[in-house]
């Protein structure tokens, strides 16, 4: 007989929340730096181009 592991059992409510917080500061971070100009962009050592790329990433991504 096969056994299904609840999906909540994968992720215990323990683990689950970091993962919520992290997910949501990747989000807002990212959409932050969608915002900066150049001249903000170079003051934290960051070109446009690796700007975009850090922000196109999904959230989920680190």
């Amino acid at each position: 007989m096969i056994r299904l592991i609840p999906l909540l059992s994968l992720f215990p409510p323990l683990r689950l929340r970091p993962t919520l917080r992290l997910w949501h500061r990747n989000a807002t971070t990212r959409r932050d730096l969608r915002a900066l100009d150049t001249h903000l962009l170079r003051d934290i050592g960051l070109t446009v181009t690796a700007a975009q790329r850090e922000a196109r990433r999904p959230f989920w991504r680190r």
